[in-house]
């Protein structure tokens, strides 16, 4: 009502000054001129409400022809009338019984398709009938108001987000790998540069360092330091604190001395895993330390699995903990489950088409939250997991000579790592079926170079979403875009009253689903600030 209140004093204002002639108006302002469209404004609006008394002509009949009509005009008529860009014409009808209001809408053929046109009618054909359905105007907030049709607001909130498949969300992140140690007990699951360990050899030294992190006191939910160079360790580390129930927090090792306290300081993590190479240089507190690459951290210790039944340990517990770069303030710590990673896993195992003789490289660090899906396709899909040392994954020649060497199967790269491949790597990396770009926006003509012949997938998705919440994969002479949201993942455009606004309006994206993350870690109020309520 208030709004309804200023456009009425608004236009009152206005016509107190209608009889200046437009031409002068532009001529006392001198807008710049162009010949693409009118000046001082593209949009116009005119309401006829003027009362139409009856004349009558001896010998002659008068009728009236109202808007609706000039689209029995001809096409040249038509684009003759069209002096602004986009002008609505409304006008009352009268007759015995009621009035109606009726009218058209001309616009720039140049501009506008015929369909938008339509769609915009449509929306505000529907404002105006929940204005007219609402009882109380004078209450009524302008942004609660819908301009949707319920055919394209169903289509928005489910036809859109029809992603609903199972999943094991009963389940751990590890169980998903031990399943595939108990199918497959001597099939190579870890490699770096000449070391491998089979999943047996693999489930069994985990199982024994989550023996001695249990004894040592940990329990579901406790967080548990990872600061480790890439190594075997790096994976023995993090499924050993899964499978003791805790979660782990990856800190990397070339961070400075201050971060990697801070990130100990905020986490409050009572125990750390490292090397011994590592252990002198580390900004240790009070944590107690296990060292990785010590026997005595797995002496007599059992080899077999920890039960998560005995440990009291779900799928609603915490898998990891992991800090975002901090680029917007302070680093935040995003609380993942273990339910979002197993999500995770499931959906990207199936659409990367990882099989048993895949090979998939760990690119990411593990402080990166893309090394989640890297060790989860792997692992949990019975595939070769490989890891390299870092000279040997620097983008360019060295990366390209890695994913020759190894046969790398899956690789998932920031796009500018492709950009500096050596000229006719695409074609010559023949065992690479499937490249996912991630973290950055990717160019057209990276995916037109590297999509032939593979599946190539762009994928987007905040840490607070356990990695990935949406795929696109590549097809030629379409558009690149974030695609669809993965499985059991809903993706909606809000406004800023977190109302659905029509598609193609910019709005923000709101993540729901499967793999929202508990949290950030100490920090209930940014929590409640960006976990909300589905509306």
């Amino acid at each position: 009502a208030q709004f309804f209140d200023r456009v009425k004093a608004r236009a009152l204002g206005a016509y107190a000054h209608q009889d200046a002639p437009f031409e002068q108006v532009v001529e006392e302002l001198q807008p710049d001129r162009s010949l693409n469209h009118s000046p001082l404004f593209q949009t116009a609006f005119t309401f006829e409400n003027t009362p139409q008394d009856e004349l009558v002509l001896s010998g002659v009949t008068l009728s009236g022809q109202p808007y609706s009509e000039v689209g029995e005009q001809s096409e040249v008529d038509k684009k003759q009338q069209v002096v602004v860009d986009l002008h609505l014409m409304l006008e009352e009808r009268h007759s015995e019984n009621e009035c109606v209001i009726a009218g058209s809408v001309l616009y720039a053929q140049s501009i506008f398709t015929a369909s938008t046109v339509d769609i915009w009618v449509s929306y505000f054909r529907t404002l105006l009938t929940n204005i007219a359905e609402t009882s109380r105007l004078d209450e009524q907030p302008l942004g609660s108001l819908s301009m949707l049709p319920e055919a394209e607001r169903e289509q928005l909130l489910y036809g859109f987000n029809d992603t609903t498949v199972s999943y094991p969300q009963d389940r751990c992140i590890h169980e998903l790998f031990e399943a595939q140690a108990e199918r497959r007990p001597d099939a190579i699951a870890l490699v770096f540069g000449e070391q491998q360990l089979t999943y047996r050899q693999l489930n069994e030294k985990a199982n024994q360092l989550a023996h001695r992190l249990v004894a040592e006191g940990v329990r579901p939910d406790s967080l548990v330091g990872l600061c480790v160079e890439r190594s075997l360790e790096m994976v023995i580390g993090l499924l050993g604190i899964l499978k003791a129930g805790g979660a782990y927090v990856p800190i990397d090792p070339v961070y400075p001395a201050e971060r990697i306290e801070y990130m100990l300081s905020d986490s409050g993590a009572p125990w750390l895993l490292t090397q011994l190479s590592l252990f002198v240089d580390l900004p240790i507190q009070d944590q107690q330390i296990l060292c990785l690459d010590v026997d005595e951290t797995y002496a007599e210790q059992p080899t077999v699995n920890p039960e998560p039944e005995t440990l009291g340990l779900r799928a609603s517990h915490l898998a990891y903990v992991i800090y975002t770069s901090g680029s917007t303030g302070q680093p935040k710590g995003v609380m993942v489950q273990h339910r979002g990673v197993c999500n995770l896993s499931r959906a990207q195992c199936e659409r990367f088409l990882v099989q048993e003789d895949s090979r998939v490289l760990q690119f990411a660090s593990p402080s990166f939250d893309a090394s989640v899906s890297e060790w989860c396709m792997a692992l949990c899909a019975g595939a070769q997991l490989h890891l390299a040392e870092p000279s040997g994954l620097m983008p360019g020649r060295p990366l390209f000579h890695t994913l020759q060497k190894r046969r790398i199967s899956h690789v998932t790269l920031p796009p500018s790592a492709l950009t500096v491949m050596p000229e006719n790597a695409a074609s010559e990396l023949e065992s690479l079926s499937s490249i996912v770009v991630a973290g950055e926006a990717c160019a057209p003509s990276l995916a037109e170079l590297w999509g032939p012949g593979r599946d190539f997938i762009n994928a987007y998705g905040p840490s607070e979403a356990t990695v990935c919440a949406s795929l696109y994969q590549f097809i030629e002479g379409q558009r690149l875009s974030i695609g669809q949201p993965i499985d059991n993942t809903q993706l909606y455009v809000l406004n800023e009253q977190q109302a659905l606004v029509p598609i193609g309006v910019v709005g923000e994206l709101y993540i729901g689903g499967a793999g929202l993350a508990r949290g950030y870690l100490n920090r209930p109020e940014l929590t409640a600030e960006r976990f909300i309520t589905n509306p």
